[in-house]
């Protein structure tokens, strides 16, 4: 009886630690497959990124050359040829069609601050040309 009893318990602990093995490895077999999986999307996010990137250097650069064509038709001698393709015959403007506005001014009138108009004195000439009407200094 006494030799039955220890073969018992000692089937029984040899069943759980086969069991515990058991266990052990299907746990580190499914940690081994979600590692792998984990890199691959690792490895694809990287992959996005990169193309991602080439995009944004590639629009970089697209803009780099629509900001130099903008600059080119922005030069005076490019409005110019543009002006005379298009048969505009304009003038440049006579000095009493221009109107200066020192820079306290020109903030008086787009704040609307009365009372920065009154300390540097110009509180008339604000009004002008609020009204549309310049006065040279």
């Amino acid at each position: 009886m006494k030799k039955q009893r220890k073969n018992q318990f000692s089937l029984r602990f040899l069943n759980t630690l086969i069991f515990g093995i058991l266990i052990l490895l299907i746990s580190l077999g499914a940690m081994g497959l979600w590692t792998v999986n984990i890199r691959q999307n690792i490895a694809e996010s990287a992959g996005n990124i990169r193309a991602l990137e080439n995009q944004l250097a590639q629009l970089d650069r697209a803009i780099g050359r629509v900001d130099s064509e903008l600059a080119n038709a922005k030069t005076p001698q490019a409005l110019l040829q543009k002006m005379e393709l298009a048969g505009l015959e304009l003038q440049p403007p006579a000095d009493n069609q221009i109107i200066r506005l020192n820079t306290e001014r020109r903030l008086a009138v787009a704040n609307g601050q009365r009372l920065f108009a009154r300390e540097i004195g110009a509180s008339e000439e604000i009004a002008l040309a609020e009204r549309g009407v310049g006065t040279d200094p």
